[in-house]
């Protein structure tokens, strides 16, 4: 995952992207990967500005996409359509 110039995410850090994607709440997915309750939202806001951990969540939801079979034109199609109807 460490492209050149990234450094190493801790595996605190990577659970934190990974219990983000469970509900998108950067609050709870802090607390779930074992940060302190009590300052979990700061915790949250800044690893979400991080650069290392925007690339290591870009990566996983790209690879979610994929798996789904999401692409930009199928994106593309549901937003015209629903704003069309």
């Amino acid at each position: 995952m460490a492209e050149k110039g990234q450094r190493q995410l801790s595996e605190k850090q990577r659970r934190f992207v990974r219990e983000w994607l469970v509900d998108m709440n950067g609050t709870r997915a802090a607390v779930r990967a074992g940060y302190s309750e009590k300052s979990a939202a700061n915790t949250a806001s800044r690893l979400m500005k991080d650069p290392d951990v925007q690339a290591y969540r870009d990566e996983l939801l790209k690879t979610e996409f994929e798996a789904l079979g999401v692409t930009r034109h199928s994106l593309a199609c549901l937003l015209y359509t629903s704003d069309a109807a």
